[in-house]
């Protein structure tokens, strides 16, 4: 229910962002280590292959929600013994 009403609240403009720098590499293990009961039946591993120093100015709590779901999804849809890999880099513009 409180996601419904939050994307109520996303779609009329309600929402509230609150931006910060968000190191990458250290949520994506939380959000690892939050889903390896999942991954562990299906012999799925996660793995991460991003840059110690990545820093993302971001709303941690709403890409937490994204990545828990994006992860969640490729560990179900996953083949049996299968891998989801994270990866990311910092192109010239400083871009990731």
């Amino acid at each position: 229910i409180e996601d419904l009403l939050e994307l109520q609240a996303i779609e009329a403009g309600r929402a509230t962002v609150h931006l910060r720098d968000v190191a990458l590499r250290p949520l994506v293990a939380q959000v690892a280590g939050l889903l390896a009961p999942l991954a562990a039946p299906r012999g799925v591993t996660i793995a991460q292959h991003l840059p110690a120093d990545l820093v993302l100015h971001t709303d941690e709590r709403r890409l937490k929600q994204v990545l828990v779901n994006l992860i969640s999804n490729a560990v179900t849809y996953n083949r049996p013994a299968g891998q989801v890999r994270f990866l990311a880099e910092t192109g010239h513009d400083g871009r990731v």
